[in-house]
């Protein structure tokens, strides 16, 4: 049973290396948060929705999201597994981060100071977005294909 994977020959250098970009920044951001005693953001810069979660809420997401979706790249077309599962894996590790992305995109809109990295996390979740679009497609072609054989 060959992989139904597809967007993974296509664009899968392509996903690895963002998502290892928003893994990479994500526990970046979660050590910091662990380890810094005082304020890491100022509330004019980024608003009273961003500030009231935790700094955890928005690291934790994007840490965990990144390193399960690079895990079911890895393990995909392993033919212990149904060829569903890896896509499956992947449409939900991207949604988690894709919606993390959005949520603070949006609290930097609720910002008294705009600044242009909420429009820089946007353009970001839009990227995730579309490799949760591609996990769909290869989870669908991984049902069809479970379901021939």
């Amino acid at each position: 049973m060959k992989p139904a994977s597809r967007s993974l020959h296509d664009y899968g250098q392509l996903q690895r290396a963002i998502m290892l970009m928003i893994m990479l920044g994500g526990t970046y951001y979660w050590s910091l948060a662990r380890y810094h005693t005082g304020p890491i953001l100022s509330e004019t810069e980024y608003g009273p929705f961003i500030l009231s979660f935790s700094a955890e809420f928005w690291s934790i997401p994007l840490a965990l999201g990144g390193a399960v979706h690079l895990l079911a790249q890895v393990v995909n077309g392993d033919p212990r597994l149904k060829p569903w599962i890896t896509p499956a894996v992947r449409l939900l590790a991207s949604i988690v981060v894709a919606g993390n992305m959005i949520m603070f995109s949006y609290g930097g809109l609720l910002a008294p100071v705009w600044g242009p990295f909420f429009a820089y996390t946007f353009m970001g979740a839009v990227l995730v977005l579309w490799f949760a679009f591609l996990a769909a497609g290869d989870f669908v072609r991984g049902l069809g294909s479970a379901s021939m054989g």
